[in-house]
């Protein structure tokens, strides 16, 4: 009895060792070494996350086992019991490709060795063989290791070499030297504009019909916004990047485990698990993000990035990195020494006191600068906002202006300062917010806005923030200077649904819009064929880099004249990406706020 009991605990274990195996192979596809910080802290973390569960099935096989040991048949059920599952646990480590470098078609032989190993071991362990066991065992073992090297080693082209890694500086000549910009804005729409652009609040920016180049932006489903915009960050499918919502559910143990690293099925239990101790909601972190977005990418100029999601915590760029966090951080939540470092919202952290002055608090907009502002009067109190099902257009209104101000004022910052051959890029939610809230009372859509307060009060609101943020751009524009590419893209836009309260929303992927301004670029309306997966290869594209096969978009070369046409070579991949460092620390208040934010959405329950 004894004996069998090692037996299964040596079977128990070899299932375990499959997640604790896969890690090893990632770490070793990216050359990092494993008595690192980094390797120890991601063999540990995704060792639990994936041995652990394998551990349980293996558990439960056995148990299996020994209630069918009566049974005559039950050696041979056993051991289809043990293949099956080994060959489920391999099939759903390596769905997606997730933590490969190379396409999934080139893994079938280490996928091959993993099974080979587990099925040998199963089949000794369970057929009890009395005579060469454990020489058995340990030459499956070997073989397995010796396969799954082999396999390795063929499929980078040189022993420990990661297939493909980025190209520095850039693998051919920039076509453009000067200043790129991109300014993203979350939903802005393609139906919208057109109907805006007809106002007369349109009317100062005539460089957007006679010297920009605006287009329709096909986006996808799900069209939320982390997913989307690391889409645009990365080139890549939620697949292959990772980030799949607006929120991931974490354990604070010795290390922080999160809950988006398990496969899909565990999604389902998150109500359940949330529940847990040490288990709390937390907004999607960088560490979900799997592919490397183009800001590390491109190492052959500065990179300047203002307030993209999933950009926390900041990690080292050449140039400075503010966080999508920055803007939930308060002073007041210093605690400690190396506070600057734990916060992890800037790069270099200490940016943080000096664009500390820059922030402003929703709290501290009052109405009759909104009023100044925007141009239009707002209710005298929010008392109106409480009987508006959905989103309350008042204060979402002020989180928008607060955020944008904050996030288009250090952008400013950065322009005035920062070298003429940078790449630029900001992001401002401000329309998003504004759009959720108020579109269904808009003067721009008669045929659905009803007679009522709310529309007397708000009928004018959307159309007149579409004008305070092109305001905003037009100063970044002339800030960047005339030698500069301007490349203005969002995420999705917006569409009359019925079924939601506030009666707009963005459910079924409706078009977003991309435009171009600047030297080189196609004036004009223009109706080229373009999705969210062609700004990444765009801007690489631009800086001289080629796109990698993961990529399903191309560079968007037809809204420029006089630029070298993309070289059609593609390299397999830039990589999978790895987070290293601890944790950063989240105040609660500062987390509090993030998801509410959310929560009054309807993003997140």
């Amino acid at each position: 009895m004894g004996g069998q009991r090692v037996k299964w605990i040596v079977l128990v274990s070899l299932v375990a060792l499959l997640g604790w195996g896969t890690t090893l192979e990632l770490l070793l596809r990216n050359q990092v070494p494993l008595l690192s910080k980094a390797g120890l802290s991601l063999l540990i973390n995704m060792g639990l996350v994936w041995g652990l569960p394998a551990a349980i099935v293996a558990v439960g096989l056995a148990v299996l086992a020994q209630r069918l040991s009566r049974w005559r048949h039950a050696r041979s059920a056993g051991s289809t019991a043990i293949f099956g599952a080994a060959l489920l646990l391999i099939g759903a480590r390596w769905r997606g490709d997730d933590l490969a470098s190379v396409a999934a078609d080139q893994l079938w032989l280490t996928r091959l060795c993993f099974g080979v190993f587990l099925l040998l071991a199963g089949l000794i362990l369970l057929l009890r063989l009395k005579k060469g066991t454990w020489l058995a065992l340990l030459a499956s073992t070997a073989i397995a290791l010796v396969v799954g090297g082999i396999a390795y080693a063929r499929h980078q082209g040189m022993w420990l070499t990661p297939r493909s890694g980025v190209p520095t500086p850039a693998a051919h000549a920039a076509p453009w030297k000067g200043r790129v910009l991109v300014v993203a804005v979350d939903g802005l729409s393609w139906d919208v504009l057109q109907r805006w652009l007809q106002t007369a609040d349109a009317a100062p920016f005539d460089w957007l019909r006679t010297a920009a180049s605006i287009n329709p932006l096909a986006t996808f489903v799900p069209t939320r916004s982390p997913v989307v915009w690391s889409t645009i960050a990365t080139g890549t499918r939620l697949e292959q990047h990772g980030v799949v919502d607006f929120t991931s559910l974490e354990f604070t143990l010795p290390w922080v485990v999160r809950l988006q690293e398990l496969p899909p099925w565990a999604q389902r239990i998150r109500w359940a698990v949330q529940k847990l101790p040490h288990a709390r909601e937390n907004t999607v972190a960088t560490y979900e993000l799997h592919r490397k977005p183009f800001w590390e990418i491109i190492k052959n100029r500065p990179v300047y990035v203002v307030g993209w999601w999933v950009s926390w915590p900041a990690q080292p760029v050449w140039g400075a990195l503010i966080a999508d966090h920055f803007y939930f951080w308060r002073k007041e939540f210093e605690q400690g020494s190396h506070w600057l470092q734990k916060a992890g919202v800037t790069w270099p952290p200490e940016l943080l006191i000096q664009l500390e002055r820059f922030r402003v608090q929703a709290e501290r907009v009052d109405r009759t600068r909104l009023e100044k502002i925007l141009g239009i009067q707002l209710p005298p109190d929010e008392q109106i906002d409480e009987s508006i099902p959905g989103p309350k257009p008042l204060r979402e209104l002020r989180t928008a202006f607060a955020m944008d101000e904050t996030y288009f004022s250090i952008m400013e910052y950065f322009l005035r300062r920062g070298p003429r051959n940078g790449l630029y890029t900001v992001y401002v939610r401000g329309i998003d917010l504004v759009s959720h809230a108020a579109l269904r009372y808009s003067d721009l859509y008669p045929e659905i806005s009803a007679n009522s307060a709310e529309s007397q009060w708000y009928g004018q609101l959307v159309q007149r923030y579409y004008r305070y943020t092109f305001q905003r751009i037009s100063r970044l524009i002339q800030l960047a200077g005339p030698n500069t590419i301007v490349l203005i893209v969002s995420d999705h836009g917006f569409e009359y649904d019925p079924q939601l309260p506030e009666l707009f929303g963005h459910y079924h992927a409706p078009t977003g819009v991309v435009i171009a301004y600047g030297p080189k670029v196609r004036r004009g309306l223009s109706q080229i064929t373009a999705s969210v997966f062609d700004i990444c290869p765009t801007l690489l594209w631009l800086a001289g880099y080629p796109k990698s096969q993961e990529m399903p978009g191309r560079p968007l070369s037809q809204l420029f004249d006089g630029l070298p046409s993309p070289r059609r070579e593609a390299i397999p991949s830039y990589g999978y990406r790895l987070v290293t460092g601890l944790p950063a620390y989240t105040h609660p208040r500062q987390l509090r706020e993030s998801l509410e934010l959310l929560r009054g959405l309807g993003y997140i329950r």
